[in-house]
């Protein structure tokens, strides 16, 4: 048997070396937020290199340096998850977890496109940043919500879901899923009941868990939606060491002085959902305590205003199939007048989420009935103003409603309002034939 030569060695390992240095490199140059001084900052807009039209926001916690952790992907409706990235920073921090916005996942864009971009995105990611990919974890807000159902549909890599302010997109493929899921709303959101229904459905066998925090239709608080980071350091590490029971307890004891019994049980549940089989004993003495002797008064109040909220619903619907302007405007100036800006009533709560349920009745009436170009649209529209005065929706299909009629005038005024409140399709403006009356206007 032949002997290789000590040269030949000393150049096989000169090779070696030389290739391992090179990929070392390569690798580096590659994983630009492996770099800890690119790291405890939020980066705005990257462009994917796979995809020049996929932009996408990103925090990597700071000291993280090349270890791999878990990422929490969030998908905002909007199309612009930086505010929300930018609220969890510091819970990012405590949890060591990195925080990526995807920002072409919105409420304009059908799933297939959505998730067409965000796999290629994926992958860049994994080598981008210090991600590991066996932990992956998503988070969406209201259409956001939705998108990030099926996209745990679709990568059984996902290890945990966090809905906000909405329900899945498939119900039944949710329900099958074995794996946790989290579901935030506000007390005052319009998707109240749609999120609070599918909790306490019983024939639902996932394990989930619900929290309602004061506020509207928006992401939640920080202090409310750490618990879904407590969950991803207990599902990542198999114990949790970040976070304090009696901060937990403190939260969930605000909610009960306040008078909302309601939203203590429910944010005590939540925490331990989240931190799971640990000794918790003040935490879980506290909402098993609250639970057995939660006020016969308030249920019979929740009662109540639940029905009073669906009758106003049913008024309201039926209003807008009529065109009853008259009765609408007295309805709005009413709620108006009703609501309580600092209160955290019940009846509150429900008078908030009927005025956003009007909203929403407003925009889905108003479209329709352009579509089927019903007599009484202008009516419905009026109804609309008179909801949502500065919605740039509704500012548009006014616009466009007098463009229609020859109403240049009006319809500029329309529009410029509508760009002031924040419109900015300009491709929609220009696919819109009403406008064609008024061309000068779309410039």
């Amino acid at each position: 048997m032949k002997r290789v030569s000590s040269k030949k060695q000393f150049f096989h390992l000169l090779f070696a070396i030389l290739l391992f240095q090179l990929t070392s490199c390569n690798s580096q140059e590659e994983c630009r937020f492996c770099d800890i001084k690119q790291q405890g900052a939020v980066y705005q807009n990257i462009q994917c290199k796979s995809d020049t039209s996929v932009r996408y926001n990103l925090y990597v916690p700071s000291g993280t340096g090349v270890r791999k952790v878990p990422v929490l992907i969030l998908l905002d409706p909007h199309g612009n998850t930086a505010p929300a990235l930018k609220k969890y920073t510091d819970l990012a921090e405590k949890y060591h977890v990195i925080l990526a916005g995807f920002n072409p996942s919105s409420n304009n864009i059908a799933f297939e496109n959505i998730y067409r971009s965000f796999k290629p995105w994926l992958s860049e990611l994994y080598a981008t940043a210090p991600v590991d990919s066996t932990k992956i974890f998503i988070a969406g807000f209201s259409g956001g919500a939705r998108v990030a159902t099926l996209i745990e549909n679709k990568m059984p890599e996902v290890n945990a879901v966090a809905m906000c302010g909405a329900g899945p997109a498939d119900v039944q493929a949710w329900s099958r899923s074995s794996k946790p899921a989290m579901m935030f709303v506000g007390s005052r959101d319009f998707n109240y009941f749609e999120v609070a229904s599918l909790f306490n459905n019983q024939t639902v066998k996932r394990p989930r868990s619900l929290s309602v925090f004061a506020g509207r239709h928006d992401w939640p608080p920080a202090e409310t939606f750490e618990d879904f980071f407590v969950l991803i350091e207990r599902l990542s590490n198999g114990k949790v060491t970040s976070a304090n029971e009696n901060d937990f307890l403190k939260r969930s004891k605000i909610f009960l002085n306040l008078q909302r019994p309601d939203l203590a049980l429910q944010s005590a549940s939540s925490a331990l959902f989240a931190l799971g089989e640990m000794s918790n004993l003040k935490l879980q003495n506290f909402a098993d305590s609250l639970q057995k002797n939660f006020p016969e008064e308030f249920v019979a109040e929740m009662n109540a205003n639940s029905k009073m909220e669906v009758l106003m619903q049913n008024r309201i619907g039926a209003m807008f199939q009529d065109a009853d302007t008259l009765k609408y405007f007295a309805l709005i100036d009413s709620l108006n007048n009703e609501i309580t800006t600092d209160s955290l009533s019940l009846q509150s709560d429900v008078l908030y989420r009927v005025k956003a349920w009007c909203g929403i009745a407003a925009y889905s009436f108003s479209n329709q009935a352009k579509k089927m170009n019903i007599p009484f649209y202008f009516s419905i529209l009026r109804m609309y103003e008179y909801t949502e005065p500065a919605n740039p929706d509704m500012l548009i299909l006014m616009s466009a409603y007098y463009a229609a009629s020859g109403q240049c005038m009006k319809a500029r005024i329309y529009l410029n309002n509508a760009k002031r409140n924040g419109f900015k399709d300009q491709k929609k403006l220009s696919s819109m034939k009403e406008f064609d009356n008024c061309e000068d206007i779309r410039n």
